[in-house]
């Protein structure tokens, strides 16, 4: 406990290895070692109730549990662990029940909490930490919350939590405090030693009913006018006082020499953390399938991406209608030159950008979502030990049935109403390929920006890779000014490029094909290198987002990443 910015958060951030520490000594068991080796038995509950709002009480607490637990458990064990867990918790009426958000909450703020701290207790951790567990609940949630800890380190483990104005009944489930004032330790003891360690001190609290009340008011200096102290230099005192006061070494806590143990035994329990968690390819097939529940529960923001995608297939169509698929015309092969009508080569390479702007547009604000709405979760599983990569692998390979779906969308309209000469399916694996390409595009984004600047940024983003496809300006222009390199490290210029290869490929024995390849700069004949390289420009962007994923925009409290 201590008043704001006695460095509460940072002390326990500082003893979970969520931070760098730069000075003093950490001791495990009595034993100087690393809380990083056993973070997978020790459970962290930050502040803020981060849970998946589209999943149900039990499939958030049941997740973690399938990941978490050691190796050697079956799925039926799990099981029960989840359902004796969720018992206890009070949680079984709502268990089938969707969390929801902030602004529209299925639960109370009260069965929030213990949601969130059901999820570190699926994991049976050894120890738990709890920032602020009863911050904004009501005092009686607040008192339900704190008996459920209690309840739990009767069974074993341990709880430190940060406190923050508890109720007097609140006191009476707490074995000891320690109080912090400005980055310095003034008081270090059991609760029922704090009236006579400040009356030792000069600081009669006999008139209050709350001694913690009593002792924040002390520390932060609002006391004067009860003891006629002064506060400029009360942290200082109460330091001091506490480093000289005779006696710490209180019946209620286990001192070092009472907790220590061989280095043999802390390396066991090092070693039993390192067996937690299931294989990789495991939390792979987890990670997926709870994003498809979270896909199904937004599946209106689904249809409303599919809906887009068709309009924009819809009007580039009709936009294109009136050519009747008449959508090239070159000069004709000798001796027939003179028999050419009016050239069109432009209008394939508009096609082409026409096609890039739409689907950038339709899958920038999807794309951003995929990990942009969830970063808070990512840093509490990955502090826990969840693995780095299976996250966002299963997070990738859930997206694909929405590429699918949306690509098919958008090239059946268009094709409907342009007619074109390019065939169905190699049609819709190109814009699937874009589509691939821009929601790795958006991904990176996700990772770079605020949540809120994400969907805007991205879509501009699409936008200017967009452009380069070698329409305006045109890529043989782009080739006088030796930067074509610039234009063929985007998507766009790739998907455009087999756009004028497959519409030309059937008028071939019609007209000179490559005249017009040379007129417009594309390279005809390597469709399915053209394919092949939006597949691994999409990959890159992946690759990218994977490692602005572990890098980029850390939480302030200092998660620490899994493996």
């Amino acid at each position: 406990m201590g008043p704001s910015g006695a460095g509460k958060s940072i002390f326990v951030n500082l003893l979970m290895g969520k931070m760098t520490q730069t000075t003093g000594s950490l001791y495990i068991n009595g034993l100087p070692s690393q809380v990083t080796r056993f973070k997978k038995v020790i459970g962290y509950v930050p502040q803020d109730d981060v849970v998946i709002p589209e999943c149900t009480v039990r499939d958030n607490i049941l997740h973690s549990a399938m990941i978490r637990l050691p190796r050697s458990w079956t799925d039926a064990q799990r099981m029960e662990h989840v359902d004796s867990l969720i018992s206890c918790l009070n949680l079984t009426d709502i268990q089938h029940r969707v969390v929801g958000d902030t602004f529209a909450s299925n639960i109370s703020g009260g069965q929030r909490k213990r949601v969130s701290i059901g999820i570190e207790m699926a994991a049976a951790p050894m120890a738990l930490v709890l920032d602020e567990p009863t911050s904004g609940l009501d005092s009686t949630a607040s008192l339900s919350i704190m008996s459920l800890l209690q309840d739990l380190s009767k069974q074993g483990v341990t709880i430190v939590c940060i406190l923050h104005q508890p109720r007097s009944e609140i006191l009476d489930f707490i074995d000891g405090i320690t109080l912090l004032g400005k980055g310095h330790q003034l008081y270090h003891d059991s609760l029922r030693s704090l009236p006579n360690y400040l009356r030792s001190l000069g600081y009669d609290t006999s008139e209050w009913s709350n001694i913690t009340d009593a002792a924040l008011d002390i520390i932060s200096g609002q006391a004067a006018s009860f003891y006629g102290t002064s506060g400029s230099n009360i942290i200082d005192s109460l330091s001091r006082s506490w480093l000289a006061y005779p006696s710490k070494s209180p019946q209620s806590f286990i001192t070092y020499e009472q907790g220590r143990c061989s280095k043999e035994q802390l390396d066991s329990i090092a070693k039993s953390a390192s067996q937690r968690g299931l294989p990789r390819y495991r939390q792979i097939y987890l990670c997926f399938m709870r994003s498809m529940k979270q896909q199904w529960q937004r599946k209106n923001s689904f249809v409303l991406e599919i809906s887009v995608g068709a309009i924009a297939g819809l009007l580039i169509g009709l936009s294109l209608y009136e050519l009747r698929g008449q959508h090239f015309q070159g000069i004709y092969y000798a001796p027939f030159q003179i028999l050419s009508s009016a050239l069109n080569y432009t209008t394939v390479p508009q096609v082409g950008l026409l096609c890039n702007t739409a689907i950038g547009l339709a899958a920038s604000a999807p794309g951003v979502k995929i990990f942009g709405e969830e970063k808070q979760m990512y840093w509490r599983e990955s502090s826990a030990g969840h693995s780095r990569l299976a996250y966002f692998v299963g997070k990738t390979l859930s997206a694909f049935p929405r590429l699918i779906v949306s690509s098919i969308h958008f090239t059946a309209f268009y094709c409907i109403l342009a007619t074109p000469w390019m065939p169905f399916w190699k049609m819709f694996l190109t814009n699937l390929l874009y589509f691939y390409c821009i929601y790795g595009l958006a991904s990176i984004v996700s990772m770079v920006v605020r949540r809120e600047d994400g969907p805007l940024l991205a879509m501009i983003v699409s936008l200017i890779v967009g452009v380069f496809s070698g329409y305006g300006p045109p890529l043989n222009n782009v080739q006088e000014w030796h930067l074509e390199w610039l234009w063929r490290l985007c998507p766009g210029i790739w998907s455009s490029e087999a756009y004028f290869d497959q519409h030309l490929a059937l008028v071939g024995h019609l007209y000179d094909l490559d005249a017009a390849a040379a007129w417009t700069g594309y390279v005809r004949g390597r469709c399915g290198v053209d394919m092949a390289l939006l597949f691994v420009i999409g990959t890159v962007y992946r690759v990218l987002a994977f490692f602005g994923l572990i890098y980029c925009n850390k939480p302030k409290t200092g998660y620490n990443s899994g493996s």
